[in-house]
């Protein structure tokens, strides 16, 4: 074996040397074993005639264009392998060699670069399938690629960013800096950061999370970051929603005292401005619950911080201190100033004509430099307490007349209020009462029903045809009338009664099932009359006054009082003989 040969076989690659004729004249064993060919079937073989030859077997693809008189470098598949082909043209010295040809087995590098594009691929799809918004960038802040939920959150498409800064996600100046500091920070740092942003877009403004992360290279240096953008803009709307709220009343909109206690740690802390307090405690909000229900109260509250928020306007804030109070913070404002709003409350809720309740309440103003919050309160409360002490007696009564206006307004009402008056002050003649217990059996006659007013006129005319839920709304009357009555000091004497004016003979009434002389007087004679009245002018069933007697005294002992119905029964006799 020559030095040539020699060469050949310890030569790495699979190597073929043909002639000027292209006749082969060299060939080394790993040129053979990698065609699947003798070195019989290849030497003194023209090249054309062992390409032909090749290229007829489907597992080795040559192409028949390959010019043997110039450097050609493809690659093919082999049998199990991938090859690269390189076919030089030689000029010696003697003109014997034509051209070389190696082979090189190249099948690990396609395997790998398939690997890396299909690992490339996998990670593109499931970067492509996190609903949150991926991006990388280069230590410029220039684009390297994003995911799908990137393109739709800035409207891009990923071709149109690579290589691009943050101007091509049509970004103000200010916000693509903003961007290009944040990057310059990790890329600094080596730390992974969160940073929230707005970016303003045609239909408004975006609120977005970023949290940005370095990238490493192989040896630990920085080559760049990788960052997702979440869009926060429902969330800080809820976070808004929810501070909001943390911070309002839910009933008037007005702030609440947790604000109240956050703004005055803020307050406490300068005390150079003038600060001025209102305090308000609103009049007649129990009379209004206990005889127009929570409902009626909410609204009574409402309407007051309405005309407060009004009056106040950008002056102050006004805080609902607690069930029926309201505090006013003005700041800068002094009291000469503050005295003048107050005023201004008042005047407005008189001028309100609010039914069937008046609006009313006291009010108390303190003012000072230096003082804590706390300290003002103090001294305006004082100021509403006084106020309050002043004007209770008045605003109860006002409240109560308003009601009683407002239950006695219908026609139908006078009419039998007056019936029944009528045929009370007979009983009384007939029974010789006192003039003091006449006058107690008048006002129970009259008010009877007060605690109606929180009932709708269309429930009260329906007659028999009321629903359960009706029939048991109205018989809460006479607890409402009795709280009612409770609240004055010149009719809760004759609460009782009212409470009372539905309670039957032997026990079978209501609201408390009491019996037989337990039931106060006048409850037992406006219950006789009521039922009398009903009976003959009532507007389901109507008897005449024969019928209604009869009723009466089959029911003596049972409904009514039994020596009350010979009284009454003599009364109607007498009027009848007149």
């Amino acid at each position: 074996m020559n030095l040539i040969d020699i060469l050949l076989e310890n030569i790495p690659f699979a190597i073929l040397i043909a002639n000027k004729d292209s006749k082969v004249e060299m060939v080394n064993t790993k040129f053979c074993e990698m065609l699947h060919l003798s070195k019989e079937d290849i030497l003194k073989k023209h090249i054309e005639y062992l390409l032909d030859k090749i290229y007829s077997n489907e597992n080795i693809k040559f192409n028949r264009d390959i010019d043997l008189g110039s450097k050609s470098v493809k690659e093919y598949s082999v049998y199990d392998k991938v090859v690269e082909v390189h076919v030089v043209k030689v000029n010696d010295y003697d003109s014997k060699i034509s051209s070389i040809v190696t082979l090189i087995d190249v099948t690990w590098r396609v395997g790998a670069k398939k690997e890396i594009i299909k690992q490339k691929n996998m990670l593109n799809s499931i970067i492509d399938a996190i609903p949150e918004s991926i991006f990388f960038k280069d230590v410029n802040s220039k684009y390297l690629g994003c995911n799908l939920a990137f393109e739709k959150l800035f409207d891009v498409k990923r071709e149109e960013i690579i290589g691009k800064g943050n101007e091509i996600l049509a970004l103000s100046k200010e916000e693509a800096e903003n961007f290009v500091a944040k990057d310059k920070e990790v890329i600094e740092t080596g730390k992974c950061i969160k940073v929230e942003s707005i970016h303003t877009y045609k239909n408004g403004k975006v609120f977005l999370e970023d949290i940005k992360a370095p990238i490493f290279g192989e040896e630990n240096e920085i080559i760049g970051v990788v960052g997702t953008s979440r869009d926060i803009t429902e969330r800080k709307k809820l976070e808004d929603k929810l501070t909001y709220l943390s911070y309002r009343d839910k009933l008037t909109g007005l702030y609440n005292r947790t604000y109240f206690d956050k703004v005055s740690k803020e307050y406490n802390k300068n005390k150079e401005d003038i600060i001025s307090i209102i305090m308000g405690d609103m009049n007649g909000l129990k009379i209004v619950n206990d005889s127009l229900g929570h409902l009626e109260g909410d609204r009574f509250i409402v309407e007051i911080a309405k005309i407060i928020k009004k009056v106040v306007k950008d002056k102050g804030e006004v805080v609902r201190w607690g069930g029926d109070e309201i505090v006013v913070i003005l700041k800068g404002i002094d009291k000469d100033k503050a005295i003048e709003i107050s005023k201004n409350i008042s005047n407005k809720c008189l001028l309100a004509n609010h039914k069937p309740v008046p609006l009313s309440i006291s009010l108390g103003v303190s003012s000072g430099k230096g003082k804590s919050i706390d300290e003002l309160i103090t001294e305006a409360e004082k100021e509403v307490y006084k106020n309050k002490l002043l004007n209770d007696v008045n605003v109860r009564k006002a409240t109560i007349n308003s009601i009683k206006r407002n239950i006695y307004n219908n026609a139908d009402t006078k009419k039998r209020t007056r019936r029944m008056m009528k045929l009370a002050n007979k009983i009384g003649e007939e029974m010789n009462l006192s003039k003091n217990q006449m006058s107690n059996l008048r006002l129970v006659v009259k008010l009877h029903d007060i605690g109606k007013i929180g009932i709708s006129y269309e429930i009260l005319e329906k007659g028999n045809n009321l629903t359960k839920e009706e029939i048991e709304l109205i018989k809460l009357h006479t607890e409402k009338g009795y709280r009612i009555l409770q609240a004055d000091k010149d009719l809760s004497h004759i609460a009782s009664a009212v409470l009372t004016h539905h309670e039957r003979w032997d026990g079978k009434g209501y609201p408390l099932g009491l019996s037989g002389n337990n039931i106060p007087f006048c409850a037992r004679v406006v219950y006789l009359l009521n039922a009398y009245d009903y009976m003959v002018n009532g507007k389901s069933e109507k008897i005449s006054e024969e019928e209604a007697m009869e009723r009466i005294k089959k029911d003596s002992g049972k409904k009514f009082d039994p020596s009350l119905v010979k009284v009454f029964l003599r009364v109607l006799k007498n009027l009848k003989c007149k």
